[in-house]
């Protein structure tokens, strides 16, 4: 079960982080905006990866060169 907020798990890596659940952003800026049935109800993020928990049930997993 997932949880209410935008992050499940502390951050680990600074770089990457969630703006307003509909961007991702790389060292402060916007670098991936996701489409309303794509925002995430909980998210985490370890060294270069984001896995988003979706209210469908879905999970998408992302990688970033960094």
């Amino acid at each position: 079960m997932c949880c209410n907020h935008i992050s499940s798990l502390p951050k680990t890596n600074p770089e990457i982080s969630l703006n307003r659940r509909d961007w991702i952003a790389l060292n402060g800026e916007q670098v991936l905006w996701l489409p309303p049935d794509a925002r995430p109800s909980c998210s985490a993020i370890k060294a270069n990866k984001v896995a988003l928990g979706l209210t469908s049930g879905q999970i998408i997993f992302i990688g970033f060169r960094i």
